[in-house]
C-alpha cells in the first residue's frame, strides 16, 4: 500500500559465549517515529526453548540495548524484542538474536572445544531433520554418527 511506513529493528551482539558473563544485545530501529519504546525477552533453550521471561527492568523509552546473563550451564539463549515508535501507531514485529552459551561446547569429560575438529558427544539442538551441534569456526551444523 502508498503511504503506509516501515517500521523495522535489527539486533546486534555476541552469538557465542564461551564462558559465562554478561552479553549486550543491541537494537537499532528505522523507521516509525523517535522516540522508541522496547520490549525485551528472554527465553532460555536447551532441547526447547521455554517461554520467554519479560525483561521489564531493561525495557522501556530509549532502552535501545538488553544484558543478560549468561551462565556456564547455558546451551542457549534466545534474546527478543519488540519496539513501539512515540506515535504509537506503528509498531517492529518481534526480532530475535541467538546466543549460544558456554554448555554447547563442552564434551563429556567436561573439557571444552570450539569443535574446529573431533566429534561431540552432546547435540543440543533440534531441528526438522534431527540433533545437532554447531561448529563455531565455519557455522556449519554437526549430526550425530549414524548408528
Amino acid at each position: 500500500m502508498s503511504g503506509e511506513q516501515v517500521f523495522s529493528v535489527a539486533l546486534d551482539g555476541l552469538n557465542t559465549v564461551k564462558k559465562e558473563g554478561r552479553v549486550t544485545v543491541t537494537a537499532t530501529p528505522s523507521g516509525g517515529v523517535a522516540p522508541y519504546y522496547y520490549y525485551w525477552y528472554e527465553e532460555i533453550c536447551d532441547d526447547i526453548c521455554y517461554p520467554p521471561s519479560f525483561l521489564s527492568s531493561q525495557s522501556g523509552w530509549g532502552a535501545n540495548s538488553a544484558s543478560v546473563w549468561i551462565s556456564s550451564m547455558d546451551s542457549k539463549k534466545v534474546v527478543t524484542v519488540q519496539v513501539l515508535d512515540s506515535q504509537g501507531a506503528y509498531a517492529t514485529g518481534s526480532q530475535a538474536h541467538e546466543i549460544l552459551g558456554p554448555a554447547s561446547f563442552q564434551m563429556g569429560s567436561g573439557g571444552i572445544t570450539n569443535f574446529c575438529g573431533g566429534t561431540p558427544n552432546w547435540y543440543p539442538f533440534r531441528d526438522s531433520t534431527g540433533d545437532y551441534a554447531r561448529n563455531t569456526c565455519n557455522g556449519s551444523k554437526m549430526r550425530p554418527p549414524s548408528v
